[in-house]
């Protein structure tokens, strides 16, 4: 493959145009993936199924921190007071601090992505120095839950939100570099990785109901739930190790990660990413915007009009906010493999994407408390329908951001499309935490 003086610019179809020479770039080869793959073959599927244990675990730590709702209210209580349903400040406004704590790294992985020290690393190197901060400050997490904590709230709650921003951190290196990598596979393995992001929420819901079914303590309870989550980094991170190894992995990967390390990274370079995907990051904004001012801060406010319900108080919370949602979501992004739109249809998905604030007003109007205005939708029914519903648009449409946005780069700007999607995604996340306490304030 020879190198050119030219300076690459993206159309809208993904196709490379050359222009007055200004950048030092490499010719893409649109039949790269074709060559490889009838050569080497994925034997016993080991590589699809990494691809989607890296989507679990792009999104296991802030779902499984999420989740554990009960464990921080418990760390936070008043331990002088007997009443449970008075809340302390702690209490109160932890959501909004662990929200932002989950999401503000992605501001950070963003700008560090853009420096020309990030891209002399080795793939390699990223991927290891993410899966190993992962894994040690999630196990430290789970050591906190054994700790009493109670002489020290306050010095735990800043210790606990440097440990959350530092693992949502490394785990979204994770999630930018494989988006990146997905692409420059066949196209299966990009809907593969999404199918792994959704199950990450279905999996800490899942599992999280199935901790409440013992009769343990609730320390005992979350600690089993936590150490779950760590054996299932270890093994995702210890399958990557196997499997980088083999041909049909490193044929794919190595051919191109040595063409994007040269790519030099500028302000020029990513406007004309942003020129061609910006219907796709706008989704991706968009998606997760709305998102997440409703979920899960609304959502927890749900409750059964019929207090006497044959499920058990402590599971109508899981079961009907969190498990649903995660349903939703995971069928709408693996049923979407059927039914997914081209990369020609950026506008077609930003739209759809517009039509979920409809939902805003919906769940509103559902019985949130407490609330000063009448309830429309009474009957907790309603309210699982519409979750559903809700989440498997979202699952659908994240689908066509990740497999199609990647699609429109030449094959050495695929891995920096990662990176760039993130980015996005981490704005849509961002807004959405800000936009929550309001829209929780029309009740």
């Amino acid at each position: 493959m020879t190198s050119r003086d030219v300076e690459p610019i993206l159309d809208i179809n993904g196709d490379v145009r050359e222009s007055e020479p200004t950048l030092d770039t490499y010719e893409s080869s649109t039949n790269i993936n074709e060559d490889i793959d009838s050569i080497e073959i994925d034997r016993f599927h080991l590589a699809r199924i990494l691809f989607f244990m890296i989507g679990l675990v792009q999104l296991l730590p802030m779902n499984f921190l999420i989740t554990a709702d009960d464990l921080w209210n418990y760390k936070f209580r008043d331990v002088n007071s007997t009443d449970t349903h008075d809340k302390t400040e702690l209490q109160k406004f932890f959501d909004s601090y662990l929200i932002i704590a989950c999401n503000s790294p992605f501001l950070l992985v963003y700008l560090v992505s853009m420096t020309q020290y990030f891209h002399r690393i080795t793939i390699d190197l990223k991927i290891h120095l993410a899966f190993i901060f992962t894994i040690i400050t999630f196990v430290v997490i789970t050591i906190f839950v054994k700790i009493d904590t109670d002489g020290y709230q306050n010095a735990f709650l800043k210790i606990l939100l440097i440990l959350v921003f530092i693992v949502n951190a490394a785990a979204i290196f994770i999630q930018a570099i494989f988006i990146g990598l997905a692409a420059l596979f066949p196209l299966k393995y990009v809907q593969t990785m999404v199918a792994g992001q959704a199950m990450s929420g279905l999996f800490a819901a899942s599992t999280k109901i199935f901790s409440l079914l013992g009769h343990r303590t609730l320390v005992n309870n979350v600690f089993i739930f936590f150490l779950l989550a760590n054996l299932v980094l270890i093994a995702t991170f210890a399958l990557y190790l196997y499997i980088r190894k083999k041909p049909f992995y490193s044929s794919f990967v190595y051919a191109s990660s040595s063409l994007e390390n040269n790519v030099p990274m500028n302000l020029s370079l990513f406007g004309q990413i942003f020129k061609n995907m910006w219907p796709f990051c706008l989704t991706l904004t968009f998606v997760f915007w709305v998102t997440i001012s409703i979920y899960p801060s609304l959502f927890v406010l749900i409750t059964p009009v019929d207090h006497e319900t044959v499920i058990p108080e402590k599971f109508i919370l899981p079961i009907t906010c969190f498990l649903v949602f995660n349903l939703g979501d995971f069928l709408g992004r693996y049923m979407g493999q059927f039914v997914l739109l081209t990369k020609n249809h950026g506008y077609t998905i930003m739209i759809i994407s517009l039509f979920r604030l409809l939902f805003i007003p919906i769940f509103l109007y559902c019985n949130a408390q407490p609330r000063h205005h009448l309830v429309f939708f009474t009957s907790e029914t309603f309210f699982i329908i519409f979750n559903f519903i809700f989440a498997l648009l979202n699952g659908y449409l994240v689908l066509n951001v990740f497999v199609n946005g990647p699609q429109l780069m030449p094959e050495e700007y695929r891995h920096m499309s990662g990176y760039f999607l993130i980015a996005f995604l981490g704005l849509g996340l961002t807004l959405g935490s800000l936009t929550s306490p309001f829209v929780i304030d029309l009740l």
